[in-house]
């Protein structure tokens, strides 16, 4: 899916026109700039999904929500300035992030920005089961935010009491069926440096272990 700018000549006499193709979609355009905006509402996605810029060399820059692109005129096509939405970067991202997390959860699975990593033991003493589903999720504007949370379903007990931190059931809905309650945790402790690749810096992996750290507090 992509979006691609098209300036037209100056023979009409209206003076420049654009044309923007959104998705296949070319959209007639009558100003000599968009924002990352317009071209989201122009694609029918939400501007937090992102929008991608894509030059004629297919190199890929993330528009700002605030950000101004100027469409220069040009004959014969020959300036191409082109869009995507932003989650598609994304998708590729947290594809590899499950790539590495599944070396140590293997029945991990994704659902748009949420991971599954499938049903684990229950590490620690005083819990109420021995095992049980995890999910984490990855934040609007991973990898550059700090995940954050750690959704397990409803009705987890340390000890016989309510563990520290944790509150069910959660407001926001989850693509899972059942109640899910949620502990307060920030991956590395709030120490997070993610690379250009997963491997290059903190990632998801780090994270999806780091639950069973708090789990093992058994408090």
């Amino acid at each position: 899916m992509s979006v691609t700018a098209l300036a037209e000549s100056q023979a009409e006499k209206s003076g420049k026109k654009y044309f923007v193709n959104i998705e296949g979609r070319e959209i007639a355009w009558d100003r000599p700039t968009i924002t990352a905006a317009e071209i989201a509402e122009l694609g029918g996605w939400v501007l937090s999904q992102g929008v991608i810029e894509v030059d004629k060399d297919n190199v890929e820059h993330q528009l700002r929500p605030d950000e101004t692109v100027e469409l220069q005129p040009g004959h014969g096509f020959s300036k191409k300035v082109k869009w995507q939405r932003g989650d598609s970067v994304l998708d590729v991202r947290l594809d590899e992030e499950l790539l590495l997390i599944r070396s140590r959860f293997p029945l991990a699975a994704r659902t748009g920005y949420w991971i599954h990593l499938g049903t684990v033991k229950v590490p620690g003493q005083g819990w109420n089961r021995s095992e049980t589903e995890i999910v984490i999720r990855a934040p609007s504007g991973f990898p550059g935010v700090t995940p954050y949370g750690i959704f397990v379903p409803a009705g987890i007990r340390v000890n016989g009491t309510t563990p520290d931190n944790y509150q069910e059931p959660v407001t926001e809905s989850l693509p899972f069926s059942g109640t899910w309650g949620q502990f307060s945790w920030q991956a590395d402790g709030g120490r997070w440096h993610a690379g250009a690749t997963p491997a290059a810096g903190s990632n998801l992996l780090n994270f999806a272990l780091s639950t069973l750290v708090r789990l093992q507090e058994g408090k």
